[in-house]
């Protein structure tokens, strides 16, 4: 998480905050990733969760937490966990990323193909 006194000088001026926890080397068990929700929901607006899954199995663990908390952003980043980009936001989360272009971040999608899977997903 940022440095607090930066944190705190961001949320004063923002209308809605996003707190967000990146784990670049593995996904956290569903009981970790749950308590930093708590945390990020008690500081900010919007709890944000990107993860690296090791297997599918770990994108799981992302989605679950997705489905058990109403509002929050998930990713599991990297090729592995990509698909989950398209279904966080059919499970409930307000805001996934795209690239206008090619890929900015690890398994990141173009915007347009973003766009069309999740319209072509969604019921």
């Amino acid at each position: 998480m940022t440095e607090e006194t930066l944190r705190q000088s961001v949320i004063n001026k923002a209308n809605k905050t996003i707190i967000s926890y990146h784990n670049f080397n593995k996904t956290p068990s569903l009981e970790q990733l749950q308590q930093l929700v708590n945390q990020a929901n008690k500081i900010g607006d919007i709890p944000k969760i990107a993860v690296t899954p090791q297997n599918k199995e770990d994108t799981h663990i992302l989605l679950k937490l997705i489905m058990q908390n109403e509002g929050i952003i998930g990713i599991s980043m990297g090729k592995i966990g990509a698909y989950t980009r398209i279904i966080a936001p059919i499970l409930g989360s307000p805001v996934t990323y795209a690239s206008i272009e090619k890929e900015s971040a690890p398994g990141q999608y173009d915007i347009k193909t973003t766009s069309e899977l999740i319209k072509k997903l969604q019921y």
